[in-house]
């Protein structure tokens, strides 16, 4: 009786007042009863079933051969599922089922008998009519309401079935546009649902399985975007979702089980179409399950081009692109240390991380992860042979006008002397102090400013910098130091 209640009662509707001007005016030229017509559509849209169901008898067996004869049959055939007269619902719905030319009212009468097949367990007929809409109607709402119907009714036990017949709809090309969100969230909910009471013995041959389908649903999403027949937007919710649905089948794996690592492959190769579709938007969390991949990969330089394809599709103005393009760095330059360790090639794994940190530099300049990326690439340009690309990553900081380049060469104030001279160290610190008076790092810029004149032999100049400080920073360390080197400077005076 659950199963029946399922059967849409919007087609009543459809049928019954959507078309009821055309119903009306035909029909009262062919003298037939409006009254009864009118009393049946007044009595389904008060859900009174069993009432309405004499009324569509009789204007069958008084005119059998009207137009409208197949309309008033599929009515009458849900008021019979609906009051849970499932045989003779079945009857008249494969009456128009069998009619010849083929009644508009076909598709509606299909999916109902394949709802009424599956509330009578007869699963051979119901595999039938799911076949059969799926032959003559793909891509259409009789697809979707008849998995929709299929994910809802079947008992818990039983929905894998579901999940079959939507892998199958999937392989045919028969699934949706309209609607596809809705079948791929039933979808997953079984899939985790079965995943996570199996045992991690059975895990990696499920997950895989599942990926199967994940890649299926990306390419076909993928597609619409490569195409532009869809919204980018929705089409990048879609492969969002689908990543994230990957993240539940990969994190439980073991690393150390080694059936993991197929599972593993199949995710760098769904990440691969994936980055390689050139109109994919901007996902914020598309890296997130990508971390988790590939610390479970014994080939990670595997994914180096695959990241570096996916940190290009962050635009310039996403604040979050900048941590995510570092990360990406790190990583590679990590790999790279890694790889150079082992005494393998690793030369392009340092370049690589170079261009990343560079790209991060310039893509985001008022970003606090420059500083970052600054001092990864001073760390990379002080081995030997490098110099000059020290030298030139120095002079880029000072020329910028972003405050992080200017922070982090004020904390690097005593390399930047030791490179360029105590002068060009004093004048990027008097700089950014004069520029950022509120600054909490201000008294360490003055301080330092102090030492500098003190390494060239300037006491006075120092000693008005460690006065600043003692003036206007009272109540913090560099105050104390600064009274330090003052006392000194006297003492030297003396």
């Amino acid at each position: 009786m659950r199963l029946i209640s399922m059967i849409c009662g919007r087609h009543i509707c459809i049928v019954t007042f959507l078309l009821l001007g055309v119903v009306i005016s035909a029909q009262a030229a062919n003298m037939i009863d409006v009254t009864r017509l009118q009393q049946a559509n007044t009595l389904v849209a008060l859900e009174q079933y069993a009432e309405a169901i004499p009324c569509w008898t009789a204007l069958l067996r008084a005119s059998p051969d009207s137009p409208q004869s197949a309309g008033w049959r599929y009515n009458l055939g849900v008021c019979y599922a609906r009051t849970g007269q499932a045989e003779e619902a079945i009857t008249q719905l494969e009456t128009i089922r069998a009619m010849e030319p083929r009644s508009t009212y076909y598709g509606d009468a299909l999916v109902q008998l394949f709802i009424l097949f599956l509330n009578e367990k007869d699963e051979e007929k119901a595999a039938a009519a799911r076949v059969e809409c799926l032959a003559e109607w793909p891509q259409s709402e009789y697809v979707q309401r008849m998995l929709e119907a299929e994910f809802t009714l079947r008992p818990p036990e039983d929905r894998l079935k579901a999940c079959r017949s939507f892998d199958e709809a999937q392989a045919r090309n028969a699934l949706p546009e309209e609607g596809y969100q809705t079948l791929l969230g039933l979808y997953y909910t079984v899939k985790t649902a079965e995943f996570k009471v199996m045992p991690p013995q059975q895990q990696p041959a499920a997950a895989l399985q599942c990926l199967e389908s994940i890649e299926a649903s990306q390419r076909m999403i993928l597609a619409h975007l490569e195409q532009r027949t869809r919204a980018a937007r929705y089409c990048g919710y879609l492969v969002d979702m689908n990543l994230a649905q990957m993240l539940e089948y990969v994190r439980p794996l073991s690393n150390d089980d080694p059936a993991t690592q197929p599972v593993i492959q199949k995710t760098r190769e769904i990440y691969d179409i994936t980055s390689r579709c050139e109109n994919l938007p901007y996902i914020s969390s598309i890296l997130i399950p990508f971390q988790v991949c590939l610390e479970k990969d014994t080939q990670p330089i595997a994914w180096i081009p695959i990241y570096a394809r996916l940190v290009q599709t962050i635009p310039a103005e996403e604040p979050k692109g900048a941590g995510q393009l570092l990360g990406y760095s790190q990583w590679v330059y990590g790999l790279a240390c890694r790889e150079s360790l082992l005494e393998r090639p690793s030369r392009q794994l340092f370049d690589e991380a170079e261009a990343g940190y560079r790209l991060l530099i310039d893509r985001y300049p008022e970003q606090p992860e420059i500083k970052f990326a600054l001092s990864e690439l001073y760390a990379l340009y002080r081995q030997p042979g490098r110099e000059q690309d020290l030298t030139n990553l120095l002079a880029v900081a000072s020329k910028s006008k972003s405050l992080p380049a200017k922070e982090w060469l004020a904390e690097m104030s005593y390399a930047l002397a030791t490179q360029e001279g105590y002068e060009r160290a004093i004048a990027v610190l008097t700089d950014i102090s004069k520029q950022n008076l509120r600054h909490p790092m201000r008294p360490v810029w003055l301080y330092r400013v102090g030492r500098c004149h003190q390494y060239l032999g300037k006491p006075k100049e120092a000693q008005i910098a460690f006065e600043q400080i003692i003036a206007g920073y009272p109540q913090t360390s560099c105050a104390v130091a600064a009274q330090w080197m003052l006392d000194e400077l006297k003492g030297a005076e003396r």
